[in-house]
């Protein structure tokens, strides 16, 4: 049978320790693809294969079964938890997205209303989890699902796999721009040799490429990369190019670095594929979607705090194809409507790829590229594509600005907001991150935004910067001390070389001839079109084409002088300023037979300007200069010889008069132009000037109020100064009171602890100045009362004073009085306690009276102590009145 054809060759792949993880993706109506791949894949080990199909719920059943008859290799169903096995396929059930985690399945629901785009959460998952290791397979069929997972694949260095027919139909609604490029590009029964052949050649025990010249084929192809493209790649990390090239050398069969540049140098086709693959852009829209909320957090506090001033701008470094970009300016939108409807919105986003830009610039994605983004947001700010999928609708595309900028050689941007750099700095060096990080700091104003990638940090900066959020790094820059700057050597900004439309490097590797189309463009330019100049509306020149050294010159002083008519000849310099001027205006102009004085003498030339159009060519005149068509000599009839010159002299008069005329008439048009121009300026600056006054007069009233606010101020502060000497008087006098009553006396706050103390208490409890909010049960002291701490408890919870008679150690009775103390309100500040000494007997009685005495002495005091829980003591009732 033909499906084991393979295994009857002798075809086996090798068994490593943990099997390659193939995910294999077919999109809508690709089962017949699936069918034939594992037709012809032979029976392997070292393989475990998961696939994902993307079909209607309703159709998503039955693959299990349709495989079980094709394959020697064990199907069965994808369950959660299910760990990968080799030499099985993983079939994953219909409406669910499955993602690997260590190797494991994980299986999720997804809601009828989401936009599904399984392959492409599985792809993702697989580069995460896999790294290089990682293979994804897209076969044929309708739709756009997989192309975003197979970018991530590639950037993890992984293989990626595309049948010949998926790849000619991407599904994306922009015919291809910005899809990801198939390392093998296959029919389907060609695919499973070449996965056999990368897994023979990439498993642990196979021989890889040659380590030695490892470094010097990195540099070697740094240098041709910056030849042929102007991109200096030197300052990336040496592993993450080592890896891309080594993946190059594999997709070739190649194992001596040698051959790899020797081909490098032949083939410029492979500098391309190069020079792609170190620029891979992988991103999506609100790509890790807690760190865009939290993101979202961050910039109503921007708002809120009134850091932003009077706009908002973000920038966006290494924004690739755009999705990130726009997020960023849907947040900012959101969050503008929300806090501050009314501040301007400019997000500025970078990249060295010109591709991607071109991809971003026009805003069109596919439904998987969309998938990321809410319903709300896709009716808001997108807009159905006639061919499917969705383009960013005219008011976010006009808040993002996209350019091509190098972080290491263009100049930053400045007083920004915010700032998004993510997964950018960790394919720099150290020192190049250094510098990048430095920059981002100064195009920061104050209070402004950084936001990294998970994996980057700020390194030397960390101290320049808040942490908003660990997790999501996020960051704040904090506002330097005035007149402090953060010190760091200014980089020299270098313009990167810009490449030809052809794609030529500089010097043509040997035996590689120049295009055809590019020789007969430049023949056609020398020997056909005639000397011109691109130049503005005002006349500074732009480029110059051909042989222009009879009609101009260079002007005499500095070298910076570039006009035009400053570099006319003479007889020339009039007409040229006319007939562009006329250009500018209509749209085309022509003067025939202007008399040139040139080094070999007089010539007539006919000057021709065009006004050009299209975006980059908006405001720009083409001026070109050519040969005036000699007259054919006029024999005039005998006898008339004068008539006919003069005829001749008359007509071209006429001519001449003519053209003044028009140049005349186009003069006052300017002139009419101009003034009411000036006039309307004029009125501007008049309103512009009574603003001014105006705001001067609210300015000078303002100025009035603050100082009468501050006079107010000032009176009211003498009074609280006031207040507080009376205060501190009145507390000096308590103390002295308390002092000269030289009756031990404690005060407590609410909470029992300590407020103040007499000096008599110091003796009898042994305080000192550090007590002072100590708690009462805390204290001990001489006497014998060891319940009065229930007592004070007893006093503060039923506001009733209480006395208690009580010994010392040393004989000595006390009368105890607790009072509750309050604020003239009623409001209860605590409780007081006085120490009353009690003198003893003078004589000594008889033990009869001894005994007598102190039993007296124990039913006073047992009488106050049950006092203090039944009614009060009759000493303690009011008397009644007289």
């Amino acid at each position: 049978m033909e499906q084991w054809e393979g295994e009857q060759r002798g075809e086996r792949a090798p068994c490593p320790d943990d099997p390659f993880i193939v995910g294999v993706g077919a999109r809508v109506g690709g089962i017949a693809a699936l069918q034939s791949f594992f037709v012809h894949l032979p029976d392997v080990d070292g393989l475990a294969f998961v696939v994902v199909v993307h079909e209607q719920r309703e159709h998503g059943g039955g693959v299990s079964q349709l495989l079980a008859g094709q394959t020697r290799l064990k199907v069965v169903e994808v369950a959660d938890g299910l760990r990968v096995m080799p030499r099985h396929i993983h079939i994953a059930p219909p409406g669910a997205v499955v993602e690997i985690v260590d190797r494991v399945l994980r299986v999720t629901r997804t809601p009828r209303s989401a936009v599904a785009a399984p392959i492409d959460h599985f792809f993702r998952s697989l580069a995460r989890d896999q790294g290089e290791r990682a293979v994804g397979v897209l076969l044929a069929g309708s739709g756009s699902d997989g192309a975003l997972g197979l970018r991530e694949i590639k950037a993890a260095c992984g293989m990626v796999m595309v049948q010949d027919r998926a790849f000619e139909d991407l599904g994306s609604p922009r015919g291809g721009a910005g899809a990801p490029v198939g390392d093998y590009v296959l029919p389907v029964e060609e695919c499973p040799r070449q996965l056999l052949d990368h897994v023979q050649r990439t498993s642990p025990g196979a021989a890889g490429p040659a380590d030695d010249g490892a470094d010097r084929v990195v540099e070697r192809a740094v240098g041709l990369l910056r030849s042929y493209t102007g991109r200096d790649f030197s300052r990336y990390r040496p592993s993450a190019l080592q890896r891309r090239i080594e993946r190059r050398m594999v997709l070739h069969r190649m194992r001596s670095p040698a051959d790899y540049i020797q081909l490098l140098t032949a083939r410029p086709a492979e500098l391309d594929a190069l020079f792609r693959e170190l620029l891979i852009g992988v991103t999506s829209f609100f790509r890790d979607p807690e760190a865009f909320t939290a993101l979202d957090l961050a910039l109503d506090r921007l708002l809120v705090d009134g850091a932003a001033g009077k706009s908002v701008r973000a920038w966006v470094a290494g924004c690739a194809t755009g999705e990130e970009a726009y997020s960023v300016a849907m947040l900012l939108r959101e969050s503008v409507d929300r806090v501050r409807p009314s501040i301007p919105i400019r997000v500025f986003a970078t990249d060295l790829d010109d591709e991607a830009l071109r991809v971003a610039r026009m805003g069109l994605y596919s439904d998987s590229e969309a998938a990321d983004v809410s319903p709300a947001r896709l009716e808001r700010f997108f807009d159905h594509h006639p061919q499917g999928g969705y383009v960013v609708n005219r008011e976010m595309r006009d808040l993002v600005v996209f350019a091509e900028h190098n972080l290491l050689l263009n100049p930053p941007f400045s007083g920004v907001d915010l700032i998004c750099c993510r997964n950018v700095l960790i394919y720099l060096k150290p020192d190049a991150q250094d510098d990048v990080l430095y920059l981002f700091h100064h195009a920061l104003r104050a209070r402004g935004i950084l936001f990294l990638g998970p994996s980057e940090t700020l390194g030397p900066l960390a101290d320049q910067f808040e942490l908003l959020d660990p997790r999501r790094k996020l960051f704040v820059r904090r506002e330097l001390p005035p007149g402090r700057a953060l010190w760091r050597p200014v980089p020299v900004f270098r313009s990167p070389r810009i490449r030809s439309t052809h794609r030529e490097p500089g010097p043509r590797p040997e035996g590689s001839p120049a295009p055809a189309a590019a020789l007969v463009n430049q023949v056609l330019l020398d020997e056909l079109a005639p000397p011109c100049v691109l130049a503005t509306k005002r006349g500074d020149v732009i480029h110059i084409q051909g042989r222009t050294g009879r009609f101009l010159e260079p002007a005499a002083g500095p070298t910076s002088v570039t006009r035009l008519h400053q570099m006319a000849r003479p007889g020339l310099e009039l007409p040229l300023v006319a007939v562009m001027r006329r250009a500018a205006a209509t749209g085309e102009a022509l003067q025939r037979n202007v008399e040139v004085q040139s080094d070999a003498g007089s010539v007539r030339v006919d000057l021709r300007a065009r006004r050009l159009k299209g975006p980059e060519l908006e405001g720009l005149l083409l001026v070109a200069f050519e040969a005036a068509a000699e007259a054919e000599a006029e024999q005039p009839a005998d006898g008339a010889p004068a008539d006919a010159g003069e005829a001749r002299q008359v007509a071209e008069l006429r001519k001449q008069l003519e053209e003044a005329l028009a140049d005349h008439r186009v003069t006052l048009e300017e002139l009419a132009a101009r003034s009411e121009q000036m006039s309307t300026e004029n009125e501007e600056l008049q309103s512009m000037n009574e603003q001014l006054h105006g705001a001067n007069e609210e300015l000078e009233s303002s100025r009035e109020e603050m100082q009468s606010l501050n006079e107010a101020l000032h009176g009211r502060n003498n009074d609280i100064e006031r207040k507080i000497e009376e205060m501190s008087l009145a507390a000096a006098d308590v103390e002295s009171f308390l002092d000269a009553t030289d009756v031990p006396a404690l005060h407590l706050d609410a909470d029992l602890r300590i407020k103040r103390y007499t000096v008599k208490a110091t003796r009898m409890f042994n305080l000192i100045p550090s007590d002072i909010g100590r708690p009462l049960a805390d204290l001990t002291g001489h006497l014998e009362y060891d319940r009065m701490f229930r007592d004070v408890v007893a006093v503060l919870r039923t506001l009733v004073r209480r006395d208690v008679k009580v010994r010392d150690r040393h004989g000595s009775w006390y009368t105890v009085r607790m009072v509750p103390s309050r604020t003239r309100g009623g409001h209860l500040t605590g409780v007081a306690i006085t120490f009353l000494d009690i003198a003893a007997p003078t004589t000594s009685p008889s033990p009869r009276t001894r005994t007598r005495h102190d039993e007296r002495i124990d039913r006073v005091s047992d009488g106050a102590g049950a006092g203090a829980a039944g009614p009060v003591p009759a000493r303690q009732r009011p008397r009644p009145k007289a």
